[in-house]
């Protein structure tokens, strides 16, 4: 999930890890050490999560797995400094970090995140496309059903000159086939 400023969660445990790890390495104040300690399990749930997301694209999964190497050798390295710190005191601990090995792993660990969100990105695009062609097409056979309906709908019964009632007044016309007198009628009208 997203946090302030656009940042991950796990980039925020590691932004929270870092700023510990280094008021530790300025001061050795064990009290700056508490997010670089706490945030450790926050860390592995936050990274669960990103693969149970993942689970159906084998891409991610593997860019995930790349993930957690380098999230667990840079907390490996922090410890380690922390700990030249604590046994060899502050000049030890800024040489350690002067080879570069944190910025590398946080660099390639930023890299691995940003082709996680690439690739998160691309797949919801492609769903969203999906899902819009797949309302179009719902609309489109909605309207042609709804033309079809009304085109087939309930039509006014027209009857054909052969089968419409002629009525026949017997001085206009000579009356054929079957001839009925219409009841309740005073004239002489005939119904065919």
């Amino acid at each position: 999930a997203l946090g302030a400023a656009g940042l991950t969660d796990s980039q925020l445990v590691a932004i929270d890890a870092e700023a510990g790890q280094r008021g530790f390495l300025l001061t050795r104040r064990p009290v700056y050490l508490a997010p670089f300690v706490s945030g450790r399990p926050f860390l592995d749930s936050s990274l669960a999560r990103i693969r149970q997301l993942t689970r159906e694209n084998p891409s991610q999964q593997a860019r995930l797995d790349t993930l957690t190497a380098l999230a667990r050798a840079s907390v490996a390295f922090m410890d380690s400094t922390v700990e030249v710190r604590r046994n060899l005191g502050l000049d030890s601990a800024i040489a350690r970090i002067e080879t570069g090995r944190g910025r590398e792993l946080t660099d390639d660990i930023r890299r691995t995140e940003q082709a996680i969100s690439d690739e998160e990105a691309r797949v919801l695009a492609t769903r969203l496309a999906a899902a819009d062609q797949d309302r179009r097409r719902t609309l489109l056979w909605l309207l042609l059903g709804t033309v079809a309906a009304i085109a087939a709908g309930p039509r006014r019964p027209t009857m054909s000159v052969s089968t419409r009632p002629m009525l026949i007044h017997p001085s206009s016309a000579r009356m054929t086939g079957p001839a009925r007198r219409r009841r309740g009628r005073s004239s002489d009208t005939f119904e065919v």
